[in-house]
Formats: C-alpha cells, structure tokens, sequence
C-alpha cells in the first residue's frame, strides 16, 4: 500500500511524512493517501496531462530562495548515511558503534558566511525543534552582530562523510540568566550525541561568555517536536509545565559526549 510504502522511505531518509509531496496519476491512491496520511502533500492533478509540469511548476514545490552547500551534497549524504546504518547493524552494540564512527563536531560562532544555511534549517527543521522559530536571514543576521547574543553553528561530521551545518543555538544574555532562543538539530544527526554537544556548547556560552549561571529554554508544542521536551528531560533540566508549552532550566554544566571530538573553525 502506498501510504506503508512513503512511511517506509521516510524513515530510510531520516526525515518527517511532512516532507514528502506524492504524485499520481490515479484519484483512488492520491484519496487513499490524503485520508492515512495528512501531513503528505498529495496535489491534484489536471485531467490534461500535458499540464502537469506546468501546474507541478506553479505549485513551487522545491523552489527554494538560496542553495547551500548541504542541498548540494544532499543526495551523498543519504549514500553515506547507508553505510552508518550498515556499520550500527555488523556491531551491534550502540556505544560501541558511536565510539567507532569517529564523530567530530566543528563549531563556529556568529559566522555571517553560514546566514542562509542557519535560517534555512530554522525553517525546514521540525522534528528537533526547541520552539519552532522560523527566523528569516535578516533577523539571523541582527543576532549575529547583537553582542548580548551568540549564534552557534555546528557542523557534523564522521568517517563516512560531512553531514555539514546540522545544529543551531541562539543563546541570548539576560543578566545571570541566559535564555535559548532557538536549540535545534537536523534529523540526519540525531541520536549520535551531536544534541548533547550542541547543549553543552550553548551552557558553555552562557557561563564563560555572559557570566550566566542558569540556562533558561521554552519548549513549544507544535505537534512535531515532542523529541526536544523528551532530551532536555532525559538531561535533567528542571521542567515548569503548561498547556502546549513548558519552561526548562539548566543549572549546572552539561557533558560533552565522550565520543565526540570538538573542534572550532
């Protein structure tokens, strides 16, 4: 059945149902789709089917206001991610597999060069996703020369490949208290420690640059990103809840992953 069959490439791309747009030339599995899964883009299609690429065209599916880097390597990348995927299942055993992907984690701060590709993934990153703000490149560019803020970029990477730009903080200053404006990860890169490197460098951030003793983030319910709420739990932040929102606060240090090298660019 078709809607098994998109969940199933889904999952192989590491990515969310919303994500997909699906074609077909048959109104019994375009309804069929629309009705299991609702977060799939079914278009209608027009009875003349010479019209198609003109009303796929019009539709603006794919359109995107910059390139970068990652979307031209995006297809490698899927490539590469088959071989992690191999890897975890001849070893097995998860931390041993962590331990031998040789995961590096390049770090730059503030860098205007990484504007689009920061608020491209403040726009397309849904599943990891603090609280879903979608920043324009002008207002990325207004944090990064805020000096009462720090915009953290970090790049991914293992002995397979370059996952590139995949995680963003935006720590802004308030006094003895810091706040996350934005914390959000690619799905290519989690669950291999990259989110706790990324937290870890933004309480880094907020004490030895602000002077900050607490880190306050505000997790906000968008009906995708429940992943956030469940790490920021799992770190042991204190959580204040609410209907579709709650308030976090980190009070001491973060670990580093052991099995992550830093690296500043």
């Amino acid at each position: 059945p078709k809607p098994e069959r998109l969940l199933e490439i889904a999952r192989e791309l590491n990515m969310g149902a919303d994500a997909i747009a699906f074609l077909d030339d048959s109104p019994f599995e375009r309804a069929t789709v629309r009705e299991a899964l609702p977060e799939v883009t079914v278009p209608e299609l027009p009875a003349d089917v010479a019209r198609w690429v003109e009303h796929l065209a019009e539709l603006h599916l794919t359109d995107a206001l910059t390139l970068t880097e990652e979307d031209r390597r995006r297809a490698a990348m899927y490539a590469e991610d088959l071989g992690r995927r191999d890897l975890a299942v001849v070893i097995g055993d998860m931390q041993a597999f962590l331990s031998d992907l040789e995961s590096l984690a390049t770090l730059s701060f503030d860098e205007p060069a990484l504007t689009a590709r920061t608020a491209q993934l403040c726009a397309r990153t849904n599943q990891f996703n603090l609280s879903a703000h979608r920043h324009s490149e002008g207002r990325i560019a207004q944090f990064i020369t805020d000096p009462h803020t720090r915009v953290i970029q970090m790049r991914a990477s293992d002995r397979f490949g370059d996952l590139g730009i995949t995680g963003i903080a935006i720590v802004t200053a308030d006094g003895a208290r810091a706040h996350l404006d934005t914390f959000l990860m690619s799905c290519r890169a989690l669950g291999r420690g990259f989110e706790e490197a990324l937290l870890a460098e933004a309480w880094r951030v907020a004490e030895e640059q602000f002077g900050a003793r607490e880190l306050h983030a505000q997790w906000l319910d968008d009906g995708r990103n429940k992943q956030v709420r469940e790490f920021l739990q799992r770190t042991g932040a204190h959580e204040h809840s609410r209907d579709g929102s709650a308030d976090f606060v980190i009070d001491r240090p973060v670990a580093w992953p052991e099995h992550i090298r830093r690296r500043e660019a």
